[in-house]
């Protein structure tokens, strides 16, 4: 696998070092799926974030993963927070931000959730990209990992820490949280700081619908910005511009 990644700049970064290598070598990780949307979108041409970003922006990645799309994002944006709650994700993260000299990207580790405080998230036993907030307790019969305490914050809490006035873009994709997230009080507190948001959605072993989930999120954003572009059942972009 060609550990390469594109950034919003057009430089090209090698990844190809411990522990990413280890992580492409997993049949249970998804990199090189993330990888591919980030460099050339599935159209085969451009990233599916090509229309996310603006030079200069302050730019806050939830669910930050090991830290791609904060890596994508770091050479055009001012600065960069990358938000992630998995431990073993965000260990990676860290060692990836430090051997590729992203030095606008500053990591937290903490979920983005309805209220500060801590949380249990656990890992993903089938796909570990997707560790996540609040399990069910069996997934397809299956009992779910032992989870962990991780500390959580609002999107307007994570603002003020890092004294964000305006979020040029904020990129949500936390595995099923979106939902609660948005339908927070503490979401309208943030909303009207943030130009662009980005959210996935997915379909998830809990049951719930990805095709429905996707339309509850798009009326939730539209309560808060004026239009919403490139809807799809997966991603879609919440404009304020």
């Amino acid at each position: 696998m060609d550990l390469k990644l594109t950034t919003a700049s057009g430089a090209v970064l090698d990844l190809d070092f411990e522990p990413v290598q280890s992580l492409a070598a997993d049949p249970k990780n998804f990199i090189e799926t993330i990888l591919r949307e980030i460099n050339c979108g599935h159209n085969g041409c451009q990233s599916i974030y090509h229309e996310c970003l603006r030079r200069g922006d302050v730019v806050v990645d939830l669910g930050a993963n090991v830290g791609l799309v904060s890596l994508y994002a770091s050479t055009v944006a001012s600065r960069v927070v990358a938000v992630e709650a998995s431990p073993r994700h965000f260990a990676t993260l860290y060692e990836v931000l430090r051997k590729t000299g992203a030095t606008n990207v500053t990591p937290l580790h903490a979920a983005v959730w309805t209220r500060d405080g801590e949380l249990t998230f656990a890992p993903d036993a089938d796909n570990s990209t997707m560790d996540r907030i609040d399990y069910p307790a069996e997934c397809d019969g299956v009992p779910r990992p032992q989870g962990v305490r991780v500390p959580c914050l609002t999107l307007a809490a994570i603002l003020d820490q890092f004294r964000i006035d305006r979020a040029g873009w904020v990129k949500m994709d936390v595995e099923g949280a979106e939902l609660d997230i948005l339908e927070s009080p503490s979401f309208a507190r943030a909303a009207h700081r943030i130009d662009r948001l980005w959210v996935e959605v997915h379909n998830y072993k809990d049951g719930r619908d990805g095709v429905l989930l996707a339309h509850q999120v798009r009326e939730e954003l539209l309560k808060h910005f004026p239009r919403i572009h490139g809807f799809t059942n997966r991603w879609m972009l919440a404009l304020r511009e």
